[in-house]
């Protein structure tokens, strides 16, 4: 997922607490320092917004219903993405509130698990097939790499075959979601990929 292009969430299913049409407005979630203009809302909770740091468009998703308001790859429950490169990368900004994804996963002994990752639990658990593992993110904008056959691996015993899909929670802001096929730093992005903070 690249949000500045005109279609950021074409493959992207959207799920907002307040979609439904019986539910109440709730006042903005951000305080208005986060993020400077609204460009285009997609729900009450997930819009294009220009970010306070980085004056460039990202997707915000934010609300204080996190397991009712997220994004999710594929957008048809009948899709998988079968992709298979190691690495998930998130360009994103902690906003210091809840935040959570998760990623469904095939091994290569048939099976499928279920990994989510929180920065608002300390502990890991795992059952047979759904682990939960906490999450740590620095101040501001971070470059989030989750290495997933390590992590099939270590958690459940098994050798990773490839991914099935992803669900990205409230509440963050998002640059960029992408797969790799080795361990990658800011440094090591290609230009077009790389976060630019205005020197002004």
């Amino acid at each position: 997922m690249h949000n500045p292009v005109s279609l950021p969430l074409q493959l992207w299913s959207i799920h907002d607490s307040q979609l439904d049409d019986s539910d109440r407005p709730e006042p903005p979630y951000d305080h208005e320092d986060e993020y400077e203009k609204l460009i285009s809302p997609q729900s009450p909770h997930i819009s294009l917004v220009t970010d306070s740091i980085l004056k460039s468009p990202v997707l915000r998703i934010s609300s204080p219903s996190l397991p009712n308001t997220y994004i999710k790859c594929p957008h048809l429950p009948d899709l998988q993405l079968g992709l298979s490169l190691p690495f998930l990368v998130f360009q994103l900004r902690n906003l210091d509130r809840f935040f959570s994804f998760e990623i469904s996963v095939s091994s290569r002994d048939g099976k499928t698990f279920l990994i989510r990752s929180s920065n608002f639990q300390a502990q890991t658990r795992v059952s047979p097939l759904i682990a939960t593992i906490p999450m740590r993110l620095d101040p501001g904008w971070n470059l989030l790499v989750f290495n997933i056959p390590d992590t099939v691996s270590s958690l459940f015993g098994s050798t990773y075959k490839e991914t099935n899909s992803i669900t990205v929670n409230a509440s963050c802001h998002i640059r960029r979601i992408f797969f790799s096929d080795r361990l990658v730093s800011e440094d090591s992005l290609p230009p077009e990929f790389k976060l630019y903070y205005p020197t002004d």
